[in-house]
């Protein structure tokens, strides 16, 4: 990602989640750069994941966004607003399974575009980005849960797409 599409996502991320800590940092930044595939464990599993979450995601908030960029490649749907404007969800699911299985992050990616976030945010300090970056290396950069706060605040429920992908579908 270039540094200027970085810090516009950060920055725009940064005042729609006041509550985010690090761990939801991160998640952004490995969605942005890593896609979907780790969700994606099996067809059958992404429908009935994508079926219980439609029925249990409430109703749309007023400052609920259908789309935001997480990187110049990829995009997150959020499902409440996209059900709401009448998104296709079988259309969703499809782009995000496929996402899942075309779309290919890899961890030098995830660690430069964590150095530039690191440098550009002002949410946490470089030390505690340097920390927290440093237990995900060491842990082999697995995909991470919404903190408990940032579920609590914004419940939620999206899917990670490749916006082509999404487009072609």
């Amino acid at each position: 990602m270039q540094e200027e599409l970085i810090r516009s996502i950060v920055s725009e991320q940064v005042e729609r989640y006041r509550g985010m800590l690090v761990q939801d940092l991160y998640k952004l930044v490995y969605q942005g750069v890593m896609g979907s595939g780790h969700a994606v464990t099996s067809v059958a599993d992404a429908e009935k994941w994508l079926s219980n979450e439609l029925l249990s995601m409430g109703e749309c908030r007023d400052d609920e966004v259908v789309v935001e960029r997480l990187s110049a490649d990829i995009i997150r749907v959020n499902l409440r607003p996209f059900v709401a404007s009448g998104g296709d969800t079988d259309v969703l699911l499809d782009g995000f399974i496929r996402t899942g299985r075309e779309y290919l992050g890899s961890t030098d990616g995830l660690i430069r575009a964590w150095k530039t976030v690191a440098g550009i945010q002002n949410l946490f300090s470089l030390s505690e980005m340097t920390s927290f970056i440093t237990g995900q290396e060491e842990a082999g950069f697995p995909a991470t849960h919404h903190s408990q706060i940032y579920r609590e605040l914004y419940r939620p429920a999206y899917r990670v797409v490749a916006e082509k992908i999404l487009l072609l579908s």
